[in-house]
């Protein structure tokens, strides 16, 4: 990816985890990546299109991550810390990605947005994957994978609105704990 196209999204980035999407002008991430706003539109033809392409880089990483861990040998437990440490680890690199993904996931109406919405029901669908591929089977993987996540979410959440440290580690643990302990009794 070219230089620039990295500085416009990591400032659009910034300003809508800061300022919503509604709220966060073309001219806004142009001042902050210190580019023309001309310059934007040899990259993205819109602010949907930015905000999109933030989408589709962030759940082609996690989608990549949970392939890995759900065609590993590991067991369920193994699998799931690892997706959780390497989740955990890029909310503690990238706190404004992980405010941006979190308020606009959820907000983003317009139709050119759809895939945005559907960034949680395709990595509920992963992670219904993960758990399918246990030996123990679980009664309806899509629940636990949308219910996995539902946590994994508001877990996220706190975590990026606390002011208080926290340990990927210990975050891992508990989670992976819940989620596992809710799913298996």
């Amino acid at each position: 990816m070219e230089d620039k196209k990295k500085v416009i999204l990591k400032a659009a980035t910034c300003l809508i985890a800061e300022k919503g999407f509604h709220e966060t002008t073309t001219s806004n991430i142009a001042k902050e990546a210190q580019v023309a706003v001309g310059t934007i539109y040899n990259y993205f033809s819109t602010k949907e299109d930015i905000l999109g392409q933030i989408f589709a880089l962030a759940y082609t990483r996690r989608a990549q991550t949970l392939e890995e861990v759900t065609l590993s040998k590991m067991s369920l437990q193994a699998k799931l810390e690892k997706f959780l440490r390497i989740h955990f680890q890029d909310v503690l690199e990238n706190p404004n990605l992980a405010r941006l993904l979190m308020q606009e996931m959820t907000t983003s109406v317009k139709e050119e947005l759809a895939p945005v919405r559907n960034y949680r029901s395709d990595l509920a669908e992963q992670l219904s994957r993960m758990f399918l591929s246990c030996p123990n089977p679980i009664d309806d993987p899509f629940l636990a994978g949308s219910l996995a996540l539902g946590s994994i979410h508001a877990v996220t959440f706190q975590l990026v609105h606390t002011q208080e440290e926290w340990e990927v580690e210990d975050v891992v643990k508990k989670v992976s704990s819940f989620i596992l302990t809710g799913l298996m009794g």
